[in-house]
């Protein structure tokens, strides 16, 4: 699997709700699947794609190569998609469904070729802003201007190196999206979100998975922080109540949902503030509505829906809507 591959579930399993949270609040999130500038969108979150009525969609932003993001650009547009392509990137900033051009959508200049798009909350105001990654090296849009106004305004972090896959979410709960990093099992986390390493006094450093393994985040317990899990081939070890070690309280889960080959996901289904896991397999997916850690099929209460079809790109978009 690729760094990019990889890359994408640990970025974009971190849900992007309003305040930064994980949190939903009795509303399912949106799912998409991406394939080569195509989405094809779950819209009313019924967990069943109906076209061409009934709230579910599909439109075309972007291109072969591209690759896809979204979040919660503005209060005027909702979830909205879009693509980066090389340190340029289109953004459906109306959430209309299509591509208007500016001003009503939005071209954001940051990064370059090879670069690793992230999205996240930076500073703290709801809406999630653009930034990359390169080896090491993270450039953010913290103001949310669109375009890179240097480290006075926006921010130039060096926390990782090479071949690390960046990771985003809210470590502590105070609303604000940090950075972080896994490298073969190693997570190492910017707790206090200043942007560099503190020590394990205030960051957070950790080891859970093993190389190869897929890392993603999720708030599991709903205390309003993201925390850890890695995926291997249909296992799943979560660290529920986010302390890093498997002496806490309520210490790693281990889970079997999926298998080799599938792609892992992190969401939550059933709304009541906690993310739960899933898998998604060449536009199957498989999600753990209930909860539970085991997949009891739609009689038993979880969920399984086709979007997209092999070599598409899944993405689970919370609207942060309570």
């Amino acid at each position: 699997m690729s760094l990019l591959v990889l890359a994408l579930v640990a970025v974009f399993s971190y849900l992007k709700g309003r305040d930064g949270t994980a949190r939903l609040g009795g509303i399912g999130p949106i799912l998409a699947a991406y394939t080569d500038g195509e989405w094809a969108i779950d819209g009313n979150r019924n967990y069943n794609y109906e076209l061409p009525a009934r709230g579910d969609f599909v439109f075309w932003l972007g291109q072969r190569g591209d690759v896809p993001v979204a979040g919660l650009w503005n209060k005027h547009s909702g979830i909205a998609m879009g693509v980066f392509r090389a340190g340029m990137w289109l953004l459906d900033a109306n959430g209309n469904g299509r591509w208007d051009g500016p001003p009503n959508d939005r071209i954001i200049h940051l990064g370059q070729s090879g670069d690793i798009p992230v999205v996240g909350d930076w500073n703290g105001t709801g809406y999630v802003k653009a930034g990359v990654f390169r080896d090491g090296f993270w450039i953010l849009d913290y103001n949310g201007n669109g375009k890179w106004d240097g480290p006075d305004e926006d921010r130039l972090f060096t926390f990782g190196g090479p071949g690390d896959i960046p990771l985003v979410g809210d470590w502590n709960g105070d609303g604000h999206v940090k950075i972080g990093i896994f490298h073969g099992g190693l997570w190492t986390l910017d707790y206090n979100g200043n942007g560099k390493w503190d020590g394990p006094g205030q960051d957070r450093s950790f080891v859970l998975g093993e190389a190869g393994d897929y890392p993603l985040t999720g708030d599991w317990n709903g205390d309003r922080r993201d925390k850890a899990a890695v995926f291997r081939e249909g296992l799943w070890l979560v660290d529920y109540d986010g302390d890093g070690t498997r002496g806490g309280q309520k210490p790693y889960r281990v889970s079997n949902l999926g298998g080799r080959g599938d792609i892992p996901l992190s969401g939550d289904w059933n709304g009541d503030g906690r993310s739960k896991i899933g898998v998604f397999r060449d536009g199957l997916w498989l999600l753990d509505h209930n909860g539970n850690g085991v997949w009891d099929g739609p009689k038993g209460g979880d969920r399984a829906l086709t979007l997209g079809a092999k070599g598409s790109v899944p993405l689970v978009m919370n609207t942060g809507l309570r």
